[in-house]
């Protein structure tokens, strides 16, 4: 049992090292959606397809599917 611990833990080793050659590269680029916000923060999306998204300085913004925005939401 103990020659088989070393065995695992080189073959999850070379499995670990091999998995990212595997993998299919992808094309991701940035897009961007708004401008004029500060320092955005995080997001979520609304079934209707606008965005919410919260500023650092403690704003939330509702952000439409073209990239339009009003003024903050207050409450």
């Amino acid at each position: 049992m103990r020659g088989l611990a070393p065995l695992i833990g080189w073959w999850w080793f070379a499995a670990m090292l091999l998995s990212p050659s595997l993998a299919q590269a992808q094309d991701v680029r940035p897009q961007m959606v708004a401008a004029g916000l500060a320092h955005p923060w995080a997001l979520a999306f609304l079934p209707d397809g606008r965005m919410l998204v919260t500023e650092r300085p403690g704003r939330l913004r509702v952000i439409d599917g073209d990239g339009s925005m009003g003024p903050p939401v207050s409450g």
